[in-house]
Order: structure tokens, then sequence, then C-alpha cells
């Protein structure tokens, strides 16, 4: 039986925290826990430094009773870049087998999709990505016959969307529903119905799978072997730890009810309150996570100070009591700035002054931003993002994923993304190295590299460049979010690093794709100031952006911008600014409640949030008194 000691979290305290910090009781405990356990935690809380601490601790315990490993699942690769670039070479064993260290989806496409797809067709699959298998529904659809697609499918509105979005069930794959877990698309099996079963199963022989399509095979897998694959996967993994629970959907969670017995011990982390990637639009607003009454909790927020911690606990469904910190001895008060039609566009510049008389400036390396619910531009004018900043641009989604040169690679990525979304960076450089491999006509066992069986190569090949490309990636990814330009060292690496360990020459054709990214270099530049979503005011640069693409951050400074779902978000929330909140909100305040909660917990030192005049006029006093300064423009 392992025992995390006092020398473990004197260890753990010298690598995560500055010289001389050390980890309270609360935090102590959430470490030394070894048990089956929900860990639930408040922004800012250091939640991803206590799950740090105890992989550190537990890679210098290995290997495990019966060479067990540890599985850690997360949401995003951001997450997993995160938490790779912060364990360095503390953690190199957890990424050896036979741990696991990714994604669901990753999991669930290396030992289940895979597998499953090799047993029931005799080979590996092309590829699981979504635009690969869009690509294969547009260049396969006269496979579909003509009735099925001129007397059903195209009198569809968006008729192409709708044939991409068809999915195979996860309880039968002779069922085709919109969603995995949703109702069938078809009353009854007649010949259109037929006929497009017949078109995905033929896509899905091919090899394209979206990523929807490896829940479906696994489940399938599971169906046929489920005492097999959990004694195998039981006796593989000691620990599960999930991260960002709140994120996990309903297959997800049913997935490591059935994948693991009660000997493996499963930690789920996270905070309900932050729920917004699968409860957002849907009917019952459901959080699929039941928390057991025994859960850790750490309601204390490193982040934020006591003035923030006020307003944010607020906003929790349901009330939960959240304590910020005292560091700061001067900590700033929370303010309202009101605005009406004429001064919404002065909003922001508003938000600049207060952040320039509190001197945030002189913070070290001070990160401001500007977020929202809703970003698009509405055809009925109602509040956007786009209502404070004339010149945001959401998402720019571009057909286009092959490209000519590296330099129209990384110029994608400002076209791509909302520029906060740091998920994308590493998925497109990746591309741009599968690009110059093909370039180079390098295969293995004939074939051309995917992203997962590159990886998979380098990790056999060498790994310490596996371990050597990760870092790297996760850095690209720190750089481009921070406004700095990859070109140079990114094309440095592939011509002295990535084609030697390879071994491979580089020729014309390949150092084409390199000098025309040098001589573009100063065109990728023009594009990314295109799509870079940031207000210039004098000196202080504050970058415009939806709630959800800053999810996990901190900021210096938030400002929270008032956006129209369905109805103005105050006209449900202004009770809960005022501390007066609904005790049985509906589903739509839920919502706007986690959003609104995400976006408010952000800031270290000042939150700032936009309210419409109409909204606000006769609440002023109330709001006042519960502790809001309130600003005109």
């Amino acid at each position: 039986m392992i025992e995390i000691t006092k020398e473990d979290i004197k260890y753990a305290e010298k690598i995560f925290l500055p010289e001389g910090n050390k980890f309270d009781q609360k935090r102590k405990k959430v470490i030394k826990c070894l048990e089956s356990k929900d860990i639930v935690a408040c922004p800012g809380s250091g939640k991803t430094t206590a799950l740090l601490a105890k992989l550190a601790i537990l890679a210098n315990k290995m290997p495990l009773k019966n060479n067990k490993g540890i599985c850690v699942l997360t949401h995003t690769n951001v997450a997993i870049d995160e938490i790779t670039n912060r364990l360095d070479k503390k953690g190199k064993k957890l990424f050896d087998t036979p741990n696991f260290f990714g994604t669901f989806q990753t999991f669930v496409n290396q030992f289940l999709a895979i597998p499953a797809y090799i047993n029931y067709f005799g080979k590996k699959p092309y590829n699981i990505d979504k635009d690969l298998y869009n690509e294969s529904i547009d260049k396969y659809y006269n496979m579909l016959n003509y009735r099925t697609r001129k007397y059903w499918l195209e009198r569809k509105r968006k008729y192409m969307d709708y044939l991409k979005n068809i999915r195979f069930s996860l309880e039968d794959f002779n069922v085709l529903v919109k969603k995995l877990n949703g109702k069938s698309v078809f009353k009854n099996k007649c010949d259109s119905f037929k006929n497009i079963l017949e078109f995905k199963l033929e896509i899905l022989k091919k090899g394209y799978l979206c990523y929807d399509d490896a829940y479906s095979l696994a489940f399938r897998y599971l169906k046929d072997f489920e005492d097999l694959l959990r004694k195998t996967f039981s006796q593989r993994f000691q620990y599960i730890f999930v991260d960002e629970m709140q994120d996990t959907n309903s297959y997800q969670i049913k997935l490591l009810k059935v994948l693991f017995d009660s000997d493996v011990i499963v930690q789920k982390i996270g905070d309900p309150n932050q729920a917004i990637f699968n409860s957002v639009g849907s009917s019952k607003n459901k959080l699929f996570w039941e928390i057991k009454d025994n859960n850790l909790t750490i309601a204390d927020s490193k982040r934020f100070s006591n003035a923030v911690a006020d307003k944010v606990e607020k906003l929790c469904y349901p009330p939960k009591k959240i304590e910020g910190n005292n560091n700061s001895e001067d900590q700033i008060k929370p303010k309202i700035i009101i605005f009406n039609d004429e001064t919404v566009e002065e909003v922001l510049p508003k938000y600049a002054q207060i952040i320039k008389e509190n001197n945030l400036l002189k913070i070290n390396k001070p990160v401001f931003k500007a977020v929202g619910f809703v970003g698009k531009k509405r055809e009925d004018n109602k509040l956007t993002l786009s209502s404070y900043y004339k010149n945001y641009n959401p998402t720019k989604k571009i057909k286009k994923k092959d490209f000519d040169s590296l330099s129209g690679y990384l110029s994608s990525i400002y076209i791509e993304t909302n520029y906060d979304e740091a998920n994308i960076y590493r998925k497109i450089i990746i591309r741009a190295l599968l690009k110059v491999l093909k370039i180079s006509n390098f295969k293995t066992e004939d074939s051309y590299l995917t992203e997962r069986t590159l990886f998979k190569y380098l990790k056999e090949k060498n790994k310490e460049f596996y371990n050597k490309i990760n870092i790297k990636l996760a850095e690209w990814c720190l750089d481009l979010y921070n406004d700095k330009s990859i070109f140079n060292d990114l094309e440095c690496f592939i011509r002295n690093e990535f084609f030697d360990i390879l071994g491979i020459e580089v020729d014309e054709e390949v150092n084409d794709f390199l000098i025309a990214s040098a001589l573009e270099e100063e065109s990728t530049i023009e594009v990314k100031k295109d799509f870079t979503n940031i207000y210039e005011y004098e000196s202080i640069n504050i970058k415009i952006g939806t709630v959800h693409s800053v999810k996990g951050e901190t900021h210096t400074a938030t400002l929270y911008l008032e956006t129209f779902w369905y109805k103005y978000e105050f006209e449900r929330l202004i009770k809960y600014l005022k501390s007066s909140p609904v005790k049985k909100p509906s589903i739509k305040v839920k919502t706007n409640l986690k959003i609104a909660f995400v976006g408010m917990s952000r800031p270290s030192d000042l939150l700032c949030v936009a309210i419409h005049e109409k909204r606000v006029n006769d609440h002023v006093e109330d709001l006042k008194k519960s502790g809001w300064e309130i600003c005109y423009v």
C-alpha cells in the first residue's frame, strides 16, 4: 500500500511552489489522498498544482505493485501541454508504458476504437479526424443513390451539414442519430435509412472516422468483450485521475464505470460551477458528474482577492462559499460600468482607464481581457462582443487544411482561430510537420504518417526526442498565445533536428516549402494583425474573446461584457449581483450563472462588469450596498 509522507510533500513543495511556500492542510489532504474520491475545487484553487504534486510523488514510487500504471485523463490538449510542461523531467516516467497521459478522445482512440476497428475490419483506420471525415463525405457523396439524394436528403436545409452530422448510435450500429446518446433520425427502416446506413458503413470501411465514430466503435467493442476489457484495463491501471470532471459527458462517465472495477482508484477533480461545455443550450442543463457526499473540497482561491470572491460566490448554484486570498492590502473594489446605446463603444476605453488608474500596468506581465457569452454579430443588433468592439472577429473557419508552405500553416492559425483558442495551435503545427514528411515521401509500413502514428513512431524510435518535441509543442503554443512568432524556431527545428532524427535529407522540394515560408513571413504577420481581437488604448492591450475561450485562464483584470442569449443576461442575473439570488432558478438562468461564474472568476486583481442602463438603473443603490462601485460612460 502506497503512502505519501511528509518528506514526499516537502519534495513536491520544492518543485512546484515558490521558495519558502508550503501546501496548506486542505491541499496536503488532497495530495495525500489515494482512495476513490471526488475533489471539488473553486477557480484558482491550485487544483492542477496539487494534481501535479501527487503525480510527481507517484512517479518517484514507480514501479507500482504488479507493475500497474497511472491514467490521467483531460479534455483538451492545452491541459496536457500545461501539465507536461510543468512536470518536465519529474514526470518522465508517467509517459512510459503502462501509464497513459492524454485526452479522453486519445484514450478512446488508442485503447478502444483502433483495436475495435482492427478486430472488425482487419486493418487500421486511415484517420480519426472531423475535417478528414467531412471531406470524405463530400468526396463520396454520389455513392448515395439518386432517390435518397434528391427526394429525401436534398430537401433538407443545409443537407450536406445534416448528412455530416448523422452518427451511429452508441447502443446499436443499425440506428442513426444526430447525437450519440440521442434519438433515432429515422422512425422506421425505410429505403433512405438503409441507403444512408450503407453509405456511412462504406465511409467507415474506407477508414474515415469522425471523433464520435470512435466512441460508437468503442461501445460496440465493449458490448462484445466487456468482461475481457474490464479485466484488461483493471489489471493495467491502479490510479485514474480525471481533470476538469465537470466537462465530462454521460457516455465518457459510462466508459469509466464499465472499464474499471472497484479495485481501481478513480479520482474526479473539477468544479461543477464551471460546467459550461456540456450544459449550454441543453434543455435539461444536467451535470453528469454525480458528486459524492464524502468529497474533498478546496473552497479558497489563490487567484483572486476576497473582494472578487465575494462577487463570484453569489453566482454559484447550488450556493457555495468561496474564500479569496488576503495577499493584497489594497484590494480593488469590483466595478460595474453602465452604458447606453450611444456609449456602448466607450466601455472598453473606460475599462482601460480603470486599469491605468489602479496602476495594474506595473504588475509583471499583466494580462487584460474583455469577455462575453456571445461573440458573433446579430442581424437584429442585440448586444454581442461585436457591439463593444466593431473589429471583433469570431472564429474564422477556412476550408483549406493543406498549404504549400510552412508560413501558410502558421498564417492559418490566425484565420482559423479566435486567437485565444490555443488548443488549435498544436493541431496546425502538427499538420505542417506531417505535410513536410509527405513532401519528403517519408513512410512507415508503406503508409504516410498521421498524428497518432507519428508520435507512436517517435516514442519507439527515440524517447528523449519524443519528450523534447512534446515540450517544444507546448512552448510554441505558449509563444503563439503570447503573440510571438515561432517561424524561425520551427523552421530550424525541422531542418536540424526533426529531419535528422528521422534520417531525412532536405531536398529541393522541401527546401522550397521552407524558403517560401521565409519569404512570406511578412505577409503572415499582416494576416495575423487582421485576426487578432485586441483593443489598444495608449500602452494597454486588451484581448477580447468569448468566455469559453478563456476557461482555465488567470487575468490581471477581466471585463465581463453583457450579451444577448434569448434574453439579456442581466435581466436574469441582476438579483445575483445584488446578493439576493433566486431559490429555484430556471434552466436558462442556471446556464447564465455558469457562464458568468467562469467569466468573472478569471481576474487576480480587478473585476469589471458592463451592463446597459436599462437593466441596471433601478438597482444602483442596492448594487452599491452589495459592494460594487458604479462607473458611467
